[in-house]
């Protein structure tokens, strides 16, 4: 073996180890990216739940006002004004907490939605039920721009099925039909987790919103926009 045959070998090997520290930075590096997301969808997993439970702490000491989603009944009548001012106070904290998980689910990866978002959705339509929270929600403007779309195309799809004695069940049904896609694009895992990931529309995306857009005409909310519904 002659000199210049160990030089290549040298060049070969530190090409290697060049090579390898980078796939090892690489690695590194996603795995510490996909630690910090596990870490903030804890923590927000967490602080939703500790909101939901505080919101049902407070109703569970004021039995008197009959807000919650199991009070569907109840009539703004049906309040004194003292008992209207401590609901519009609690719809504040209510709401709060509805949007907190509205901006968390629009904001994660598409599986992580799937799998508890529809049951978040119908039980805001549940509370969208009860007319006080209805009557209250009609003045309010001062939240996520998308947040208010999704509310407003919510209650729409309540009242209308209450309005023509639709059951609960298929109430239920038209909330849990995938239409609320748009107001916040979810990004995929991998664009979470690399920082060059984005949310560019794809031929994927362009059918997801053929199939929003077949939703939300099913369920007259494209009707309901032209017609400047609030």
């Amino acid at each position: 073996m002659n000199y210049l045959d160990i030089s290549e070998i040298v060049q070969l090997v530190a090409v290697l180890i060049a090579s390898l520290s980078i796939v090892i930075a690489a690695c590194t590096y996603v795995a510490e990216r996909i630690r910090c997301y596990q870490a903030t969808v804890h923590t927000i997993y967490r602080d939703v739940d500790e909101s939901f439970i505080e919101v049902h702490k407070l109703l569970l000491g004021m039995p008197g006002l009959k807000i919650s989603v199991y009070d569907t009944k109840v009539k703004c009548a049906d309040l004194t004004d003292a008992q209207r001012r401590d609901a519009n106070l609690m719809f504040d904290i209510i709401n709060s907490c509805f949007e907190r998980t509205f901006t968390f689910f629009m904001s994660a990866p598409v599986d992580m939605r799937a799998s508890q978002w529809p049951g978040w959705k119908k039980y805001m339509g549940r509370q969208c039920r009860n007319e006080v929270f209805r009557d209250w929600w009609k003045d309010e403007t001062g939240y996520d721009m998308g947040y208010c779309r999704f509310m407003r195309d919510l209650i729409y799809i309540v009242k209308s099925g209450i309005d023509s004695g639709t059951p609960d069940e298929e109430i239920d049904d038209r909330i849990a039909k995938n239409w609320d896609i748009e107001y916040v694009k979810p990004p995929k895992f991998w664009q979470v987790v690399l920082p060059f990931g984005g949310t560019q529309v794809d031929g994927s995306r362009r059918s997801e919103a053929n199939k929003v857009a077949e939703a939300r005409k099913s369920l007259g909310l494209e009707v309901t926009e032209k017609k400047g519904r609030k």
